[in-house]
């Protein structure tokens, strides 16, 4: 019985964990931005987002290497794919139009 107990307890916590994950977008369901990236903040704690065309400003978020990678665009144009994400709760390095999490990206000439 309490074995049983132990059992259950331990599926009912994995279900809870997984049940407030986002779901994954697919490839049609992503967003592309074009725009300008910038700098924001003070040294050491700057960040970059992008001011796009339609003058909506998103922080941006990817991985150390893309991020490094970007930093270099600064004040070129570019297009980047990924998904929008609204996070309310957080104001840490957030910018008006929340964040966009980068999954691809490219210079545009």
């Amino acid at each position: 019985m309490k074995r049983n107990l132990i059992f259950f307890s331990l599926l009912l916590t994995a279900f809870l964990c997984f049940a407030y994950s986002k779901p994954a977008k697919s490839e049609k369901n992503m967003d592309t931005l074009t725009g300008m990236i910038n700098v924001y903040g003070n040294e050491p704690f700057t960040f970059i987002g992008i001011d796009t065309d339609d003058e909506k400003k998103y922080t941006i978020k990817a991985d150390e290497e893309t991020i490094k990678a970007l930093r270099k665009t600064q004040g070129h144009k570019i297009e980047i794919k990924g998904t929008i994400d609204k996070d309310e709760k957080s104001n840490f390095n957030r910018l008006k139009d929340g964040y966009f999490i980068v999954v691809e990206w490219k210079e545009i000439k």
